[in-house]
């Protein structure tokens, strides 16, 4: 898991084209930044599936728009339709246990989160599949779940 107390978060504007956000995870070398408002809240995650796949252009033609025009809130998927994983979970699993829930889902990420005692969400690390498997030297199957051409062209492009 990539622990966020020990390494800084990709992040990226809502307000960022979806071409600075999909440069701007080849820059970092990962697949997912955090969007963040300007308050510092998540708001949501994009992906380069997001960036890469079918999204942008259904997005912009549905509203007569160039692609070119589209923003990261336009095609990022909302926090509140993000999946995470508890930390008090993760603690009882082992990484075979990460790796089939990550397989399941058919995604290649996953969020940590922790509760406060008022129940309050923080984020503390980030899965994902390709560092699992670099880091187990075994390669894993998982791949988000592509539901067009375009978007199984960009997963694999992305691997």
């Amino acid at each position: 898991m990539t622990d966020l107390s020990r390494v800084p978060a990709a992040t990226i504007s809502p307000l960022a084209s979806v071409e600075e956000a999909n440069q701007s995870m080849i820059l970092r070398g990962v697949r997912l930044l955090l969007v963040v408002s300007e308050s510092s809240r998540i708001v949501g995650v994009i992906t380069s599936t997001d960036t890469l796949g079918e999204k942008p252009m259904v997005t912009a033609q549905s509203r007569s728009v160039r692609r070119s025009d589209l923003t990261v809130a336009d095609i990022m998927v909302p926090v509140s339709n993000v999946e995470a994983m508890s930390i008090e979970d993760v603690r009882r699993s082992s990484v075979g246990d990460i790796a089939l829930t990550l397989q399941n889902a058919g995604r290649a990420h996953a969020l940590v989160v922790s509760a406060n005692a008022q129940g309050a969400l923080s984020l503390v690390g980030i899965f994902s599949v390709s560092q699992i498997a670099r880091q187990l030297g075994i390669p894993i199957q998982t791949h988000e779940r592509a539901r067009t051409f375009a978007e199984v062209e960009a997963l694999i492009a992305s691997a």
